[in-house]
């Protein structure tokens, strides 16, 4: 969504530089994929469903700051060498995408979490909603600035992360009330 976004909302100019700073988030964000490959059999064989994504949200914020730091330090000599210096320009956008991308990391936990869980409707629900709200507020409300549009990102993300964590922990709960009443 957000190069879309960017193309439509900034031109090409302003794609280019937040190309150059997503490379680093979206490192971010792979770096999840492997607790997310884990953490799916491990929770549907797990006793304590809640505490196994706890854990794995706890790693992975971890993991992502850690990353985060480490390409702050490098991210201006990376980017000459990988693109060029005519996209150090776009550096401010490095912190709100590295925000964006942990909290889509954290979003993509949480939605994985419901799918063990078998809570698919749900889900699709709300990401399509997500999509929607993030697409017509962009077009509409916050598309002065690439950063207003990063910040957006980062707070629909977030909130998704909390409404499928909820979620995920009422059907939990529901299940261990029907459970312990057979």
């Amino acid at each position: 969504i957000d190069v879309i976004l960017f193309e439509q909302m900034f031109g090409e100019e302003m794609l280019g530089q937040y190309a150059a700073v997503s490379l680093f988030g979206k490192a971010i964000l792979y770096i999840s994929a492997p607790l997310v490959t884990v953490m799916i059999p491990t929770v549907a064989n797990s006793e304590n469903k809640a505490k196994t994504l706890n854990k794995t949200l706890i790693y992975t914020v971890i993991l992502s700051v850690i990353m985060c730091s480490c390409f702050f330090i490098v991210k201006k000599p990376v980017i000459t060498l990988l693109m060029g210096e005519k996209f150090l320009s776009g550096l401010y956008l490095f912190v709100p995408a590295c925000l964006s991308m942990i909290t889509l990391s954290v979003m993509t936990i949480t939605s994985n979490f419901l799918l063990t869980i078998s809570d698919k409707k749900f889900l699709s629900f709300v990401l399509i909603l997500s999509s929607l709200l993030i697409v017509s507020l962009s077009l509409f409300v916050f598309n002065d600035s690439p950063l207003q549009v990063l910040y957006l990102l980062s707070i629909v993300y977030s909130v998704t992360s909390v409404i499928f964590y909820i979620r995920g922990n009422l059907l939990l709960k529901s299940k261990e009330v029907v459970e312990n009443a057979k």
